[in-house]
């Protein structure tokens, strides 16, 4: 799968990071721009008609009211444009409950110790199915859905291609099934749905910022991204370190290109990464690696609910 690319960003926005004490009226009237979305001290922002965005990037660099200027960098599943590999395939609660992944994590041992009681862990992704008879009381009330901006974070497919890439809701399905391995892992746990990701499995930089701070506001131990971007984002890496700094564990996923490089969050060094093994616990035909990656997991031949 590829994940977004360095140069995948929304066309006439840029996102900043203020100086302390500055205030975005005063940034917006120097240059000319609207704010659409703000997580202060940071900002999205509408271009002017005629401004190219790398142009305003590097007015504004060289401006000492704004520590961070980028582009709105847009992210995603790595599965998504894999389809997760095989999406539906059938099966029951038992087959999920009993695979063969709970012997190769030990999860019989794991359970005799922590079960994962009074931990929240937040998802943030496509959202999650909370209905599934799989997750039915693993999944917590106040979660939100960035992406339409509302309290559902559903996981939902809308039966559209809406990126155009010849693939229809190829992301719907990754949120509940991400919940479902936790769940299996951590039955104990209750798992917060934030939805920073469409049902194509695509999503933008500033939303998953605004997730991140949203999770670590409701209590969240671990925050789980099973996404990324290809270049760094500075709006994603100021709300990573602060959330590391109140003691949360932050996870994602360090890419499904088969290429020597971790996806952003992935490589912040506060972020725990993750690659992918296959069944004979050698890494996986499409898994990323790197020699900064922190810990490798099965991830073939998983069952685990879905939308």
């Amino acid at each position: 799968a590829s994940a977004a690319s360095a140069d995948d960003w929304e066309s006439g926005q840029i996102q900043v990071q203020l100086s302390p004490g500055v205030l975005i009226s005063t940034i917006n009237l120097r240059y000319g721009t609207t704010t659409l979305d703000a997580l202060h001290p940071l900002y999205l922002l509408d271009l002017p008609d005629g401004q190219g965005e790398q142009d305003v990037v590097d007015m504004m660099s060289s401006d000492p009211d704004i520590d961070e200027v980028e582009f709105a960098y847009n992210n995603e599943t790595p599965e998504g444009t894999r389809q997760m590999v095989a999406a539906a395939v059938g099966g029951t609660i038992t087959d999920y409950l009993d695979q063969h992944l709970a012997a190769r994590l030990r999860l019989d041992e794991a359970h005799t110790h922590t079960l994962g009681e009074g931990v929240t862990v937040a998802v943030l992704d496509t959202g999650v199915l909370a209905t599934h008879p799989a997750l039915i009381g693993s999944i917590m009330l106040g979660g939100w859905d960035f992406v339409d901006n509302d309290p559902d974070p559903g996981d939902y497919a809308s039966l559209n291609d809406e990126d155009n890439d010849g693939m229809t809701d190829e992301g719907a399905g990754h949120g509940t099934m991400v919940a479902g391995i936790i769940h299996l892992v951590a039955p104990g746990a209750k798992i917060l749905p934030i939805r920073v990701l469409d049902d194509e499995g695509r999503g933008d930089s500033f939303l998953v910022a605004k997730g991140i701070r949203y999770a670590q506001q409701h209590g969240a131990r671990v925050i789980n991204m099973s996404l990324g971007l290809q270049g760094h984002s500075f709006i994603i890496g100021h709300e990573v370190e602060f959330a590391d700094s109140l003691n949360a564990n932050l996870i994602a996923a360090v890419g499904n290109d088969s290429l020597d490089n971790m996806l952003y969050p992935s490589a912040e060094r506060e972020v725990i990464s993750v690659t992918a093994l296959d069944s004979s616990d050698v890494k996986a035909d499409f898994a990323n690696w790197a020699s900064d990656v922190f810990v490798s997991a099965p991830g073939v031949g998983v069952f685990a609910p879905y939308y």
